[in-house]
């Protein structure tokens, strides 16, 4: 699900893009997503408001960031992360964590996320192309390729493709 760049980022570009983010889900603390500016997150986060377009291109673009960043963090801590979400604890155990953990950023998210939605369904062409699903994005990729594969660890003798999330499950070919 990496989104880093392939070449490595400047110190000084990577502090302010974590000031950035920082300054963001400082603002959206209090302030409903639709309500927070980049001139105000430029302010919040000590830098120039071309940055913060250079950096992430529109509001969006921004708010696309730091959800994803926050959904990088469970993704961490799945993968790398102690039990029970981590390697180590049993699958159920794991499966019930990791359940509880995307409520918990969902919960967090939920003025973000709606924004985020809302935002993708004004872009959305009317029509998509073929081929092309709205729920193929890294972040749902791995939250469901998760469910599955704990699924089936738990139960080898289900069905974990057709159990798991509508999301999660591949059309036929």
């Amino acid at each position: 699900m990496s989104t880093e760049p392939s070449r490595r980022e400047r110190a000084d570009a990577t502090r302010n893009r974590r000031a950035i983010l920082a300054a963001t889900e400082d603002l959206l603390a209090t302030r409903r997503a639709q309500d927070v500016s980049m001139e105000q997150v430029a302010a919040a986060a000590g830098v120039g408001k071309g940055t913060v377009f250079h950096r992430f291109g529109n509001r969006m673009g921004l708010m696309r960031a730091l959800m994803v960043e926050r959904a990088q963090a469970l993704e961490q801590a799945v993968t790398a992360g102690p039990p029970p979400l981590g390697q180590g604890a049993p699958d159920r155990d794991r499966l019930l964590a990791f359940l509880d953990a995307i409520i918990e950023v969902i919960s967090r998210n939920k003025s973000l996320m709606a924004e985020l939605a809302y935002s993708a369904a004004a872009e959305a062409p009317a029509q998509e192309p073929a081929g092309h699903k709205r729920d193929d994005h890294p972040v749902y990729r791995f939250w469901h390729g998760h469910i599955r594969a704990l699924i089936a660890a738990q139960r080898p003798d289900a069905d974990a493709e057709l159990i798991a999330p509508p999301h999660a499950r591949r059309p036929a070919q």
